[in-house]
């Protein structure tokens, strides 16, 4: 797509459309060759973007279990890169409280360590008892996200416009 397109879509608010135009490319390379496969710019604009998609689908139950897990050791930094500090300070204070020591690269030691985090909810009898291990991290995350639903699309298509030569050649 010419960065001509992509500027009129950025101009028209139809920053969802600029996001799409790299995240075609991308998943299709994460599919096939993994998260390394794709260069820096592609990288930060997936985990954002991802990151986005899943938590507003599922919470961050969902960037944290689902079958995006790999992304979360990227997503703070990702963040970051674009401009969008806030939530990357934010995913990463997240990451440090749910894994204080550190994430593991091993997926199976991941997977193990995501279930002990829910295993005062399978102890409990009555569920009013159990505090979601995310939810303290992911009320930060809603409280601004709901001060400007727009901005984080909006930062991430004018780092995609910033970085066209780098994405497109």
């Amino acid at each position: 797509m010419s960065k001509g397109k992509l500027q009129v879509l950025f101009e028209s608010g139809d920053h969802t459309a600029v996001i799409d135009a790299v995240q075609q490319g991308s998943c299709e390379t994460v599919e096939e060759a993994g998260l390394d496969a794709l260069s820096g710019e592609r990288q930060a604009i997936y985990c954002c973007a991802l990151h986005f998609i899943l938590t507003l689908n599922g919470g961050y139950q969902s960037v944290f279990n689902g079958s995006y897990n790999g992304i979360v050791p990227h997503v703070a930094g990702a963040l970051r890169k674009i401009g969008l500090e806030a939530y990357g300070d934010r995913f990463a204070t997240a990451v440090k409280n749910l894994f204080p020591s550190g994430i593991p690269e091993d997926e199976d030691a991941y997977d193990e360590h995501i279930e002990s985090l829910y295993d005062s909810f399978e102890e409990t009898e009555d569920e009013s008892d159990y505090e979601d291990p995310f939810e303290e991290h992911e009320e930060v995350f809603w409280k601004r996200y709901n001060e400007d639903e727009g901005e984080p699309y909006r930062v991430i298509a004018q780092y995609v416009l910033n970085h066209y030569e780098q994405l497109f050649n």
